[in-house]
């Protein structure tokens, strides 16, 4: 049992039927979109620029999302009990997010801090999956991983330190800072904000080391391929001298038949007219 399923967000095993599969997969990906715009909602809430209707509606979506994909995959899987224990973690989001679909004014603030938690939650799943795509040595893979931990840090950041006034200033935070370029135009203040940005600068040096192994990677396939490519047409024209020789022989072989039997045709009788 890997660490994803002891937390409680296994997904759908490989041995379940191919739809449930495909399904899961597909709400995978959803939950990546649910997370940013859970992000988003949390960093609005901080600063107090999102109103209570659309706060509503985003607990309504967080809710319902979670619901579906456990009663969708549940109805899919075969081995039903055994699917809502490694999931256990997303059943539990949908019971928590329950009384944040009645206006209690008590758990807001609740919610308020436990939307980041979620979010961090949401985002080890893919964490993990990313961590094992990057051990492949694929640049896209590498590039559009680096594109994501940008878009959330800024955000989340941009929620965590009040000098970071906007998501966007977020975003740009997070480019210079897991490039380890560091302008220093826009830098946290916070504590919580210098922890956060200690974390993501390591991010950054492992994504800096898995684009440098990429691109030797490519260097490395490319001047192998160009080796290849070499000794296959070195292979080739020896190939061909060796056909060359193979017809040459045969045709040796056909002169050398034809004097034979001419030969023992003499032997037999030296004046056969073919003789």
């Amino acid at each position: 049992m890997n660490i994803r399923t002891r937390l409680g967000f296994g997904g759908v095993a490989t041995y379940e039927a191919r739809a449930a599969r495909i399904v899961g997969r597909v709400f995978s990906v959803g939950r990546m979109i649910l997370a940013f715009g859970i992000a988003v909602q949390w960093n609005l809430e901080t600063k107090g620029q999102l109103s209570a209707g659309l706060s509503y509606l985003g607990n309504w979506i967080t809710w319902s999302y979670f619901v579906l994909e456990i009663l969708i995959l549940a109805l899919l899987v075969k081995q039903k009990l055994r699917f809502l224990y490694q999931n256990c973690l997303y059943l539990a989001i949908a019971i928590m997010f329950t009384p944040a679909l009645f206006h209690i004014s008590v758990v807001d603030e609740f919610y308020s801090r436990f939307r980041f938690v979620l979010v961090i939650l949401l985002l080890i799943p893919w964490l993990d999956a990313c961590r094992a795509a990057l051990s492949d040595n694929r640049l896209g893979t590498t590039i559009a991983s680096a594109f994501v931990i940008i878009l959330f840090a800024g955000v989340l950041m941009s929620g965590i330190d009040p000098s970071i006034p906007t998501p966007w200033d977020g975003i740009w935070w997070a480019v210079v800072t897991v490039s380890t370029v560091g302008y220093g135009d826009v830098v946290p203040d916070g504590v919580g904000g210098k922890i956060f940005a200690s974390f993501l600068i390591l991010i950054g040096l492992a994504l800096f080391a898995v684009l440098t192994a990429n691109f030797s990677a490519i260097f490395v396939r490319r001047g192998v391929g160009e080796k290849i490519s070499k000794e296959y047409k070195e292979i080739k024209a020896v190939m061909m001298e060796m056909q060359s020789i193979k017809i040459d022989e045969q045709r040796i072989l056909a002169i050398l038949n034809d004097i034979n039997q001419r030969l023992d045709r003499l032997e037999r009788d030296p004046h056969h007219p073919g003789a």
